[in-house]
């Protein structure tokens, strides 16, 4: 790293142990180091972002900081027990900032080597003294380009939105676009005057991550597009209930008789708002000089504008100030009375499911979804629909007297209770994948008012106690790859105190959670079951007899998921319907991956890897017609009305489109 690094740096993201300061603060004092802390404000100062990616108790770092009045100039800082690699991805996520504007600090060479191979568009990845001495070069004589940390405060807001947000959904209150109606975005278009000049020039040079043109203009080149009367521009400024992101756009539209975008960007602050999509569809939708690489975002943005009716725009560029007001004259977007409000929940299948009906279902189905997701912290979130979460989302009180031996969990999160989980929150249909309900084991809590889930079944992953000290290292293993959360020995202790293995739920268990949660759904509101995949005919090629009893183990779980399910329709018919997967997967179609099991010695491991990723993910045909007989299901509950026709429509649209990406983790 040498002071040209610093030339493109835009985020800064700190290991504090050995880094930041001398030491390990849970191992006793620190030596703190005024250099990096002074580092920090200069950085500030030139507009560059700083974080933190840190194996460490969040409260304690807090204080720490907080004490040498530091702490407020960090931005979505992780600190954790998660790897590094998760960390950096979760920030940069948060930030939306590019990793190649991003430089990563660390003391152990083992942590940057995987930082580098997991994220190898990083700017730099090296150690706090190396960067020191690259940017004690670099900042020597210059003058701070950002003395009001306007910057740094326009992240703040960003953070303080992202959390609103994680609250507003964890909580039930709505959806993500139903959280972007709330937070009342307005842009504001004004002309480029002296004192904007010199923002609209630096957003041309440095952005890229939404800059749909990548056209780059020389200071002269933009005075004269400002001067001719053939170019109309724009500046963009953002804001919302949360505060205000200052100067985030620019556009040059060149008025002819096919009137074209030269220049249409943003910064990556305003990124997901709908502020590009509004000013598109009010600067008319023209054509735009689209770089090679930005043809596919440019027709995805094209695509987002008829839904995307939040943004309020003010035209300033009279020099006055006007009233914002909405861009089309509809209102922000309320369900179609033909529109069935639905719930789903659970992993990958109901988020390609849900994405679908998003895309193709509009006036027909409006879906919000409980699926994984990544934790602000940078952790994975992917329990939802286990039959025991959705049983404590209905005794709230129990999950907060025992608040505490939940929040020990790391895959845990309060969006797993939802509350719209106990009954429907309002939809006329909650949609239930049964896939965590197959894969994990049951953990009575101490108490016995609740028991919590944990993978039994899974990728590299035959059989899981945490509860046995003999499972813990192939615990942390299965964590860290899975969950991106660490589970150390000392957590681990403490689990085996407070829980008791209870092993794989049972079908009458599962029935009787399913009639308890139609018994709490009100009238209007149904309840759709997905099945799992019959592993009856699959065949274990383990020699060693205790692996061959845990797959036989998996196959019978699987079989007693689907009796459960059977069950709980036939006892209550008016409420519940199946959704058989079987229909549309045998060992003959509809799964993907390889047919057969690895070959050779190569042990255990490899071989569930192989059950799991094949029987957990299918063919795009399977989930268009689940989504399908969703439908049908709907008509046959008189909630919707819709043809056979109109539903072979929709699924052609669906088989036609490019495929929806497949998450790694189900």
């Amino acid at each position: 790293m040498d002071a040209n690094t610093l030339k493109s740096v835009k985020l800064v993201i700190w290991d504090l142990d050995d880094t930041f300061w001398g030491g390990t603060l849970s191992e006793g004092g620190v030596q703190y180091r005024q250099e990096m802390h002074d580092a920090v404000l200069t950085l500030a100062e030139h507009g560059i972002i700083s974080s933190i990616a840190s194996n460490n108790d969040h409260e304690t770092i807090r204080q720490a900081l907080t004490g040498h009045g530091l702490w407020e100039h960090f931005v979505f800082p992780a600190i954790h027990w998660g790897t590094k690699p998760e960390m950096v991805r979760a920030i940069l996520e948060n930030v939306q900032l590019r990793p190649q504007n991003t430089v990563f600090l660390d003391d152990k060479l083992r942590i940057r080597e995987a930082v580098s191979k997991d994220i190898p568009a990083l700017l730099a990845v090296d150690t706090a003294e190396a960067f020191l001495t690259a940017f004690q070069a670099w900042s020597v004589g210059r003058e701070p380009s950002d003395p009001e940390l306007e910057r740094l405060k326009h992240y703040k807001v960003l953070e303080s939105k992202g959390q609103a947000r994680s609250a507003f959904t964890a909580s039930g209150s709505g959806t993500a676009r139903d959280f972007l109606v709330a937070s009342e975005v307005v842009c504001t278009v004004s002309a480029v005057d002296g004192h904007l000049f010199d923002r609209v020039l630096e957003l041309i040079a440095r952005t890229n991550q939404l800059n749909y043109t990548l056209k780059r203009s020389t200071a002269e080149e933009l005075r004269q597009m400002l001067t001719q009367p053939a170019f109309e521009c724009g500046v963009v400024h953002v804001r919302d209930r949360f505060g205000d992101y200052g100067v985030c756009g620019f556009y040059a539209l060149e008025r002819t008789q096919a009137p074209r975008l030269r220049h249409f960007l943003f910064s990556c602050r305003v990124l997901q708002m709908g502020v590009e999509e509004t000013l598109y569809r009010w600067l008319g939708s023209p054509e735009v000089d689209a770089a090679p690489e930005r043809v596919g975002e440019l027709a995805q943005l094209m695509a987002r504008v008829p839904q995307t009716d939040w943004v309020k725009l003010a035209d300033a560029r009279g020099g006055t100030s006007v009233e914002p007001s909405p861009v089309s004259s509809a209102q922000p977007r309320q369900p179609a009375a033909s529109e069935v409000n639905m719930l789903l929940v659970g992993p990958c299948e109901l988020e390609i499911i849900g994405g679908g009906l998003q895309s193709f279902g509009r006036g027909v189905a409006e879906p919000s979804m409980l699926v994984n997701f990544r934790a602000d912290d940078g952790r994975i979130i992917r329990h939802f629909g286990h039959a025991s979460w959705f049983e404590l989302a209905a005794q709230p009180e129990v999950a907060d007297r025992w608040a505490e031996d939940l929040r020990m969990l790391p895959w845990f999160h309060p969006s797993l209770v939802d509350g719209r989980l106990k009954d429907g929150g309002g939809n006329q249909v909650m949609v239930l994948s049964s896939v965590r309900t197959a894969q994990s084991a049951l953990y009575r809590h101490v108490s016995g008012e609740f028991s919590v889930p944990f993978d039994y079944f899974g990728s590299w992953l035959g059989g899981l106690d945490l509860t046995k000290p003999d499972d813990w290292q192939r615990a942390e293993f299965y964590s860290m790859m899975m969950h991106a959360a660490s589970l150390p020995e000392p957590l681990l202790e403490r689990f085996a105190a407070r829980y008791t293995f209870e092993g794989p739920i049972r079908a009458s268990q599962y029935e009787q959670a399913l009639l308890r949660l139609c018994q709490r759904l009100p009238e209007g509101c149904r309840l759709a079951v997905i099945t799992v995949p019959d592993m009856a005919q699959a065949r274990s090629p383990l020699a060693s007899a205790p692996e061959a009893a845990v797959f036989a183990q998996w196959q019978r779980q699987h079989q007693a998921v689907n009796e459960a399910i059977a069950n709980a329709s036939r006892a209550a018919p008016a409420k519940l319907a199946v959704l058989d997967v079987n229909k549309y997967v045998s060992e003959a179609s509809g799964l993907t991956g390889p047919s057969s099991p690895p070959e050779g010695d190569a042990g255990p491991e490899p071989f569930f890897e192989w059950v799991f990723r094949r029987y957990y993910h299918y063919e795009r045909h399977v989930y268009v017609n689940l989504a399908m007989d969703l439908l049908r299901q709907l008509q046959a509950w008189q909630l919707l009305s819709i043809d056979e026709a109109q539903l072979q429509h929709l699924s052609g649209m669906a088989f036609q489109a490019s495929a929806p990406p497949v998450p790694s983790l189900p």
